[in-house]
């Protein structure tokens, strides 16, 4: 059995494509054989601008699916032979043998779950840390309730929800999520991508290619917000949404770190999070659990319950030598697709 990687050996350089180690899967780990990795904007930026201290050389990659080769002595749940998504914990975060950009990769089994055999390997790569990234924001965070096949809570329709860049990634599921539990979603798409957001079921989309001042009004009209989830992160949205929130104030929430200093309002607070590691957290095990072991179940394309949407993915050629030309490609903006690398 030998092993190939997308090796980063200095910080920002370019990918290498060279050997790597087959590792041993510790006690509770899985090592899993490579099908599928979802490229993610925040490997770009790990990669270019090195927001994260790492010891390199390093292998980069969030997430990925594949099937279990090998189980670690004290895995239960997991067999080999297992289809399997996958999500690189915190605690994997600094070793080489866990990174994605690779054929075989060390999984932690507690950040792993099992795919139908109906699942395709590129949708779940796609899904995997968007879903959970969604689930620790919009649950653990901002305190929406969790989806419930029965139906939800019709006292939810009161409460609006403002989902900054639902033509995202993140940005989708966090509104299809926001709309399955009841909320009435206010978000944000350019023109072109539009139609398949308002599909998801959004009560208003906003233009955010017009002007700061028009983006403004037109949010400010559908407010105040029960919750705010900004999934662009970028100064400009920092801007609208302090002007948005200045009246009613408040905290929202963002996937990126600040890539610029911004002034906000004093009353207005914009938060960033790891967000799939807080599940990680002893104190978020039962929701973690539910994440893992039961939501992440339907991650079907086409989906067989409409409590995930389907992710619109774009397969990038060249196996791992393709990598590098993704992340470039991420590093510019990629807006309403995944990329997705098959093995």
């Amino acid at each position: 059995m030998s092993n190939s990687a997308a090796w980063i050996k200095e910080e920002k350089a370019n990918l290498t494509i060279d050997t790597a180690e087959v590792a041993e899967p510790g006690p509770d780990e899985l090592l899993v054989k490579n099908a599928a990795i979802g490229l993610n904007p925040v490997e770009a930026k790990i990669q270019r601008l090195a927001l994260f201290p790492l010891s390199y050389p390093t292998i980069l990659g969030q997430s990925f699916a594949g099937t279990v080769t090998k189980v670690g002595s004290s895995v239960t749940g997991f067999q080999v032979g297992d289809r399997v998504a996958v999500n690189r914990s915190s605690a994997m975060r600094m070793k080489a043998s866990s990174g994605s950009f690779q054929h075989y990769v060390i999984a932690d089994s507690n950040t792993t779950s099992k795919l139908k055999e109906e699942t395709p390997f590129s949708a779940a790569a796609a899904t995997i840390i968007n879903l959970a990234t969604v689930v620790s924001a919009l649950r653990h965070f901002l305190k929406l309730d969790l989806p419930n096949p029965k139906g939800p809570n019709p006292a939810n329709k009161a409460k609006k929800v403002l989902i900054y860049g639902g033509s995202s990634n993140v940005g989708g599921y966090a509104v299809n999520y926001a709309v399955s539990t009841g909320y009435t979603v206010i978000t944000t798409s350019s023109p072109p991508h539009a139609s398949f957001v308002s599909s998801i079921g959004p009560a208003k989309v906003v233009d955010h290619t017009q002007d700061v001042s028009q983006i403004v009004s037109e949010l400010k009209a559908e407010g105040p917000y029960f919750a705010v989830f900004d999934t662009v992160g970028l100064p400009v949205v920092t801007t609208v949404l302090g002007q948005v929130l200045q009246e009613q104030g408040g905290a929202f929430y963002t996937t990126s770190p600040p890539l610029a200093p911004v002034e906000l309002p004093a009353n207005v607070e914009r938060k960033f999070e790891s967000f799939p590691t807080v599940l990680e957290q002893p104190e978020n095990g039962e929701l973690r659990e539910w994440f893992y072991n039961t939501f992440t179940a339907f991650m079907v394309i086409p989906p067989t319950q409409k409590l995930v949407a389907p992710e619109k993915i774009e397969k990038v050629e060249g196996g791992l030598e393709g990598i590098q030309g993704a992340l470039d490609k991420l590093m510019k903006g990629v807006s309403g697709k995944k990329l997705v690398v098959e093995l």
